[in-house]
């Protein structure tokens, strides 16, 4: 059982690999903004949910910095952002399902000028990763664990196709940077995910981003942790 539980938790894998992986999540208001650090939860959600009901006609903001975490968790704070209103910041980086569904659900995006909103694939890039944990399952456990994630992938793939046609975002924000064009990054091993300039993020249907001190500049959040740019064709 302690296995199919671990389906709910799969963008785990893709999250496991960034820097800063298992920072503990903290949320806290500061003025006229909800501050939220650290790998999307439950409980952190639930946090800034009744802080903002408390404080609705104080907040304008969520500054946050998170390296992802499980897609749904992901959507529900992005669907509280969006209905609200809310704005959203990044000082220093906003990775995989902070990236995919909280950044572009804001109203306005404000970044300082070495942001990272960095993108790691999303419901519909899972597949390749849950291959690879159900091989580490005993047979007797890979048939029943496979029809699991299939279950949950087709709600998953649902709710996030739903959430970018309101949004106007097109859904391949999350899996442009898996084409074979860019393998070569995958091969090379210390690449992560990847970024865009944000004039292709505008073109994807993400906009009204200002950055604060203005030119924003590409900077890597490690040396174990790369990014590389995926340019978008067209408009």
């Amino acid at each position: 059982m302690a296995k199919f539980l671990n389906l709910f938790s799969l963008s785990l894998i893709f999250t496991s690999t960034f820097c800063y992986a298992n920072e503990p999540t903290q949320v806290f208001l500061d003025g006229d903004k909800i501050h939220y650090q650290g790998g999307l939860a439950k409980e952190a959600n639930e946090m800034v949910f009744e802080i903002f009901k408390k404080n609705t006609s104080k907040i304008k903001w969520l500054s946050i910095k998170s390296v992802g975490g499980e897609v749904n968790l992901g959507l529900d704070l992005a669907e509280f952002i969006n209905k609200n209103s809310l704005n959203v910041e990044v000082t220093e980086y906003c990775l995989s399902s902070c990236a995919n569904y909280v950044f572009p659900a804001a109203h306005e995006k404000r970044i300082t000028n070495h942001a990272l909103i960095g993108f790691h694939g999303g419901t519909s890039g899972m597949a390749a990763g849950v291959a690879e944990f159900i091989k580490t399952l005993p047979e007797s456990e890979r048939e029943a664990t496979q029809k699991h994630f299939d279950e949950y992938g087709e709600k998953t793939l649902a709710r996030e196709a739903d959430f970018f046609q309101k949004l106007g975002v097109n859904p391949n924000i999350t899996t442009l940077g898996q084409s074979d064009k860019y393998k070569k990054y995958e091969d090379a091993g210390s690449y992560v995910g990847w970024y865009y300039a944000i004039s292709d993020l505008n073109k994807l249907g993400v906009k009204n981003i200002s950055v604060l001190n203005p030119p924003w500049v590409f900077k890597q959040l490690s040396e174990k942790s790369q990014f590389y740019k995926v340019a978008v064709i067209g408009s």
